[in-house]
């Protein structure tokens, strides 16, 4: 008997049948179906709170998906805390299928991008040849980092191939910043993406769950006891159902007074166990209990009273509720005794942990912190790190170097008893966090391991230090911090350092260069690199030298030079096999094709280097990188779907942030010029919380800034337009960006036209700006370009039209080849020619700018020409010629008409095209058929062909 005269029941654990849940499961059911009629990969999300039957459901819905003759996987994640075990749903979902997941520690802390890619896409081989399959993921709200990496590619990955992903997890557990949170933000974007929301069961439901569990049938007032107190929570259910008399006694405040109350009641020894049990984990294998626990008849009374359930091998607890709740009841000595003993017992039988090696690695790291034994606590974090660097678990790997850091200061000797210094994990710990994307946490970890080193006894290491730390500070774009460093590298260099070194920081002071914008400083430092490379043997340098040469070149509008150098450049990092980190020779030759407008080949250069930068490692975060800049290009010259194509495999090489930011963008553009300025501004919305233009790059802000003008313009918000292009104006004078604003400044002209009709004159102030930045555009063709339409459009604001200049405009970007811009330049000409009643140029314009906007799916920019030729009554589809001679009494307008049907146009193509309504060409088509005698469309363009071979 316990407190409140309430004992425990036996009761069955959990009831035999799937109780509710039947619109639920039927939607999941009818989802999973259409994901293998459709071949295509698809996301379905159950959320809901703790107890409320999330992985029962998750659970009918894979028994369902086997009986139907597919295949289904499931894994959950543990609740480890700050010591997350790698890929854990992963690894016990696919049953060893994967050995790269269970490689034992290695010698070294091994970062390699392209073996992490490698691992990514060997889950999703597996994945693959088992489709048609279902992956079940429960407890997502517990994920470690690496599985949240590797879900996101797998959602990009597998959306050809019938696979479902099943994500179940507590919707109240995950706060904004959580990384599972932006996880589920991407996934539900997915294409084929469902959301199952579990609630409580009703009380009828709640009634056949309460007679499964007692076996026999409740009372009412029982039911209605139970339901009151549970709220329709399954779980809650069965623990009120377990009382004697079903849900009797004192309400308890929360739910872990409840399953309190419920395990107080087994004998001592049982308790203990169970206390035992919940610091062990969410499972325990057998061997690792009986060494813990003795007494087998306590661990059986755990099992039959349903708190803990027998599995192959081991326990689990009946509900991650009950581990929670008797963990949280122990008091702290008792842990540190518990977790004491674990660790003991895991070091020596490390078999004993239910994980792959870095799992048991970061069991037992966990366990010595929780006991307080900082010297173990310190050599375990260590080996978890290696253990989790092995299999490729970037996020994991910081995290066990970072706790190995915090842990240094409070053991003696720490440097023997590890065998490392602290220098070395904290430089370690600054690659994984760039790695990651987290620039600031790789600037303070260098800066602190920096501090670690002795600069006298090793210059060499300071040096390749300072150079990596000034990287990290251009990355965060805090360049004058970059500068800084190099300094002090020099500073730091013994009085005659040898040449090798010297090539190296000249190296890296062309690099900055060129991130900084500085041309004719990258050209100087560039060929100043290439000769201290070359003196002292260090190609790498050379290589640089040749990287920030020919960048200077091309940027001097050298172009043939610059790209000559560049070419020299991609060729030598071939030779090399250089850093997975250094593919800026891909980038900057595909730039430099690009404003030379050499575009087929631009596109080819980075195709070509994302397959060699797959020989040296870069294939993720460089691969993306080049795939975004191909995909920009596609965009400009009309190849949209083949732009969406590389975007897609660009998300699949698993970018960082900071590429991940670059593709956000290219997307933003792609969806302007389709015209969905309802993505466009979303997408543009979530960048605001990546990108801060007050520390952005220069050719950043300009990027962000026309993206921005480009959206309002096809919103009609034109006043936003003009304060956007003077923002620009203003903050990026004196930069190398203003040299490409040109299409920034044809917005600001646009709105400029535009302001003035509506204010009925022009505010020459804000033209007259711009046409002065016009010219300080670059000679290259694109922006000579943009220049030539800018000198139309400003005719255009002060009333002085000329249509030679709209002839050259429209030419020079013929010339470029972009079919956008010269559909909107063909648009732009014959409004102004119309406004000058030359209605036989303009129409000719108005057709070709709507065949091309028609062809591209730009609909915004189509309105906009429709709504033109409305207002001046210009049919858009070349005009047909009529029959020779009428027929069956048909007028002049029905035979025009009929002209177009046996074109195979539409009602709304005819309106169009003829500057009528649709309902009128209802009319006239309803006409046609009567005189014809004919029901059919395609039988009156028959009927014509007919009369007229008689004819």
């Amino acid at each position: 008997m316990g407190a409140g005269g309430v004992v425990v029941s036996h009761v069955r654990v959990g009831s035999p049948r799937f109780i509710g849940r039947r619109e639920e499961l039927d939607a999941a059911r009818e989802f999973t179906e259409h994901v293998r009629r459709s071949g295509r990969g698809g996301v379905l999300l159950i959320s809901g709170a703790a107890g409320v039957g999330k992985s029962r459901l998750l659970a009918e819905i894979c028994d369902e998906h086997v009986a139907s003759g597919g295949v289904a996987l499931r894994g959950a994640c543990p609740p480890v805390g700050d010591y997350p075990i790698p890929y854990a749903p992963i690894v016990e979902a696919l049953h060893g299928h994967v050995a790269e997941l269970l490689s034992p520690p290695g010698h070294e802390l091994r970062l390699d991008p392209q073996a992490r890619s490698e691992l990514f896409e060997h889950v999703a081989t597996v994945l693959v040849d088992a489709a048609p399959v279902l992956l079940g993921l429960d407890d997502l709200h517990w994920a470690d980092p690496s599985t949240v990496s590797l879900l996101g590619f797998l959602s990009v990955r597998l959306r050809a191939t019938p696979v479902v992903l099943v994500c179940v997890y507590r919707d109240d557990e995950l706060d904004a910043g959580h990384p599972t949170r932006r996880l589920l933000a991407e996934l539900v974007r997915h294409d084929q993406a469902a959301t199952v929301a579990l609630h409580g069961l009703t009380l009828r439901e709640t009634g056949e769950q309460v007679l499964d569990l007692l076996g026999r049938t409740p009372g009412p007032v029982v039911v209605r006891r139970i339901f009151e107190r549970s709220q329709g929570n399954p779980f809650l259910t069965e623990v009120l159902a377990g009382m004697d008399p079903p849900g009797h006694g004192d309400v308890p405040p929360s739910v872990a007074d409840l399953v309190l109350r419920h395990a107080h009641q087994l004998s001592e020894s049982a308790l203990s166990a169970l206390r035992i049990a919940a610091v062990a984990g969410p499972t325990i294998s057998d061997d690792l209990f009986a060494a813990l626990w003795e007494d087998h008849a306590a661990v059986r009374e755990c099992v039959r009273c349903h708190l803990l359930v027998r599995t192959d091998g081991g326990y689990r607890f009946r509900h991650g509720l009950i581990a929670e709740t008797m963990y949280a009841d122990l008091l702290p000595a008792e842990r540190r005794r518990i977790h004491a003993t674990l660790a003991e017992l895991l070091s020596s039988n490390s078999q004993w942990a239910d994980d792959a090696p870095a799992g048991a690695a970061a069991q037992i790291a966990r366990h010595w912190h929780a006991a307080g034994d900082r010297p173990r606590a310190l050599t375990a974090a260590v080996h978890a790190a290696f253990a989790a660097a092995e299999v490729h678990a970037h996020e994991e790997t910081l995290r066990h170097l970072e706790h190995a850091v915090a842990l240094w200061p409070e053991v003696p000797d720490a440097d023997q008893l590890v065998g490392l210094d602290c220098g070395h994990l904290l430089q370690q710990a600054a690659l994984y966090a760039d790695r990651l994307g987290d620039g600031k946490r790789a600037i303070e970890l260098m800066r602190t391991a920096i501090a670690h080193v002795p600069s006298v006894r090793e210059p060499e290491r300071i040096l390749r230090m300072c150079l990596l730390l000034s990287d990290y500070h251009l990355c965060e774009s805090q360049e004058s911090e970059a500068v800084a460093t190099l300094d002090l590298a020099e500073q730091l260099l013994p009085s005659d350092p040898p040449a090798a070194w010297l090539a190296e920081l000249a190296a890296s002071r062309a690099w900055l260069a060129i991130r900084r914008d500085q041309p004719a400083e990258a050209r100087r430092l560039g060929a100043e690199a290439i000769t201290l490379g070359r003196a002292g043997g260090v190609w790498q340098a050379e290589q640089m030298g040749h990287l920030a040469l020919g960048h200077g070149l091309a940027e001097d509008d050298r172009h043939e030079e610059g790209i000559a150098s560049l070419r020299t450049a991609v060729r030598m990092a071939a030779e090399l096999a250089v850093s997975p980190d250094a593919y800026g020779e891909h980038l900057y030759l595909t730039s430099a094709l690009r404003h030379a407008n050499r575009l087929d080949e631009a596109v080819a250069a980075a195709l070509a280097g994302r397959v060699e930068l797959d020989a040296v490692g870069a294939g993720a975060t460089g691969g993306a990188s080049l795939l975004s800049s191909a995909a920009d290009i596609e965009i400009l010259r009309g190849n949209w779907d083949c732009a969406d194509r590389l975007l897609v495999e660009a998300d699949a090489c698993d970018p960082g942030s900071y590429v991940a930011a670059a593709l956000d963008l290219v997307r933003v553009r792609l969806a302007v010029l389709r015209g969905d300025l309802v993505g466009g501004r979303a997408l543009l919305s979530r960048l605001d919380a990546v990108i801060s233009l007050d520390t952005a790059r220069p050719s950043t802000v300009a990027r962000v800034l026309g993206l921005q003008a480009e959206l309002a313009g096809w919103e009609g918000k034109f006043t936003v337009v003009r304060g956007l292009v003077d923002t620009a104006l203003t903050r990026l004078a004196g930069t190398s960006a203003e040299r490409r604003l040109g299409g920034l400044l044809v917005l600001g002209l646009w709105a400029e036209d535009e302001l003035s009709v509506v204010a009925g004159r022009c505010e020459p102030v804000h033209a007259d700006r711009i046409v002065a930045a016009v010219s300080k555009l670059c000679a290259e063709p694109e922006q000579q370009a943009h220049a030539a339409l800018c000198h139309a459009l400003a005719a255009d604001v002060r009333r002085s039209p000329d249509p030679d200049t709209w002839s050259a405009a429209v030419s020079r970007w013929q010339h470029v080849g972009q079919p956008f811009v010269v559909a909107f330049a063909q648009w732009r000409s014959a409004e102004s020619l119309l406004g000058q009643s030359s209605s036989d140029r303009s129409a000719l314009l108005l057709r070709d700018a709507h065949r091309s906007a028609q062809a591209l799916g730009a609909s915004a920019l189509q309105a906009a020409i429709v709504r033109t030729a409305g207002r001046y009554r210009i049919p858009l589809a070349e005009v047909l010629p009529p029959p020779a001679a009428s027929h069956a009494g048909l007028t002049a307008r029905e035979l025009e008409i009929l002209s177009h049907l046996r074109a195979g146009r539409s009602n709304g193509e005819i309106a169009a095209a003829l500057v009528i309504s649709p309902k009128t060409v209802s009319v006239h088509v309803t006409n046609i058929l009567r005189k014809l005698k004919v029901s059919r469309r395609a039988d009156a363009a028959k009927a014509l062909d007919l009369l007229e071979a008689d004819r």
